[in-house]
């Protein structure tokens, strides 16, 4: 499946912004050893998270994603500012 994301630092002036878009294959993660590893970094991490999962709730899973192409935002340099990063 193919997904895009960005990633930015909090920011009130569209002309501040800068972070990350990415493009890339977005893949589930089934392996039980690596979802049990990643699952205790978050709580590491985001120990608030423990009570959602003592409440059981359904529908969470990991996504791998893996970038095809990457720009990196920068407004500072001019409104819509991105360079190209290849992978």
């Amino acid at each position: 499946m193919r997904v895009s994301l960005t990633i930015t630092l909090p920011s009130f002036n569209w002309e501040e912004i800068r972070g990350l878009s990415m493009g890339g294959r977005a893949s589930p993660v089934t392996d039980p050893a690596e979802i049990s590893r990643v699952s205790e970094l978050m709580l590491r991490k985001f120990p608030q998270i423990l009570r959602y999962a003592l409440a059981g709730k359904k529908g969470v899973y990991l996504v791998r994603i893996t970038p095809e192409v990457i720009s990196v935002l920068d407004y500072r340099k001019g409104f819509g500012h991105t360079d190209l990063v290849k992978i």
